[in-house]
């Protein structure tokens, strides 16, 4: 009798073990991860849940130049896919109010593991953090290319 409890028990325990390590998220803990606010200055936004796992943004650092900011981070291909995206760089007073709205969108691409380096200077001497979002190119021309191409 012993033996069998004994069974039960280890087989529950394995159980419980491998479906702990399967988690799945719910639709509000996509959402909230897809906003990384782990530096006090910096918070990256990803543009699509399938970004969340396979591009982060590590040493973030901030100086000055004369009476501008200059903030430099990484960004991280933790995949072994080839990621061609677009982001873009929002700088913010100490309030968190925008500074300067016309930002550009900038393509880069990353190769497999591969890690960019991105360096901004804010435009304001008040410039004080840094919104990073980060998403892929949605740009009418190659789509509308891709798709003819597809119909030949």
């Amino acid at each position: 009798m012993n033996k069998v409890l004994s069974r039960i028990a280890l087989c529950a325990l394995t159980a419980s073990m491998i479906t702990g390590c399967n988690t799945v998220r719910t639709e509000d803990q996509v959402q909230r991860a897809l906003v990384n606010d782990s530096h006090p200055r910096a918070q990256l936004v990803l543009g699509h849940k399938s970004l969340l796992d396979n591009l982060i943004y590590r040493d973030v650092k901030f100086g000055k130049v004369g009476n501008f900011t200059r903030a430099q981070f990484q960004l991280e291909n933790r995949s072994d896919q080839r990621l061609s995206l677009e982001y873009l760089i929002k700088w913010q007073d100490e309030a968190g109010f925008d500074i300067n709205d016309n930002n550009v969108w900038h393509r880069f691409t990353l190769g497999p593991r591969q890690v960019k380096t991105v360096q901004s200077v804010g435009k304001s001497d008040t410039a004080h953090q840094i919104q990073v979002m980060v998403r892929y190119p949605d740009d009418l021309f190659i789509e509308s290319h891709k798709q003819s191409q597809k119909s030949q």
